[in-house]
């Protein structure tokens, strides 16, 4: 994150205002994970997710187990604009959807990642490009295969992926 960025998330991060209510219908999860190599700025992102123009019906935080005592007070003080911590089984990356679709497989789940800054607009965009089976997203990367059919290593993707539009592409 740089340094407008961080100087950006640390005043949202301060005061979350909810934003509108969005129109999906079914309960919208913004789920995420992180490890305590990133909790020293983790509030950062948080304030970003819990201050965005639509607001999600739960923001969830998964952590390891052994990860929930090491939380910082300016994590855990977030808890009250509406931030949900819960732990579950080290699944690394995968802890940010996994848990999720388990807990709630009939939510919409936007997943974030532990170390952007997200535009006051980042959900409601996602929302407002919400189709019936597709997944929408800000950023693609197309799965390249093997010869025999199996997943070639993700470097070998082809990254940003988009359509003619400039979106990313559904088509991946």
């Amino acid at each position: 994150m740089g340094m407008v960025a961080q100087l950006n998330a640390a005043r949202r991060a301060r005061r979350p205002q909810p934003g509108k209510k969005h129109d999906l219908p079914g309960e919208l999860i913004v789920s995420l994970t992180s490890y305590h190599a990133r909790f020293g700025t983790l509030h950062l992102t948080l304030g970003c997710l819990l201050d965005q123009s639509v607001s999600a019906d739960r923001t969830i935080l998964w952590l390891a187990h052994g990860d929930v005592g090491q939380l910082p007070a300016a994590v855990q003080d977030l808890q009250p604009h509406g931030l949900e911590i819960r732990s579950c089984g080290d699944l690394r990356s995968f802890k940010k959807l996994v848990p999720a679709l388990e807990a709630f497989p009939d939510a919409f789940i936007a997943t974030a990642d532990d170390d952007v800054h997200y535009s006051r607009s980042w959900l409601e965009t996602l929302v407002s490009g919400s189709e019936e089976g597709v997944i929408t997203c800000h950023r693609a990367h197309g799965r390249r295969g093997t010869a025999d059919g199996g997943p070639r290593p993700y470097l070998d993707w082809e990254f940003a992926v988009q359509d003619e539009s400039g979106k990313p592409s559904a088509d991946i």
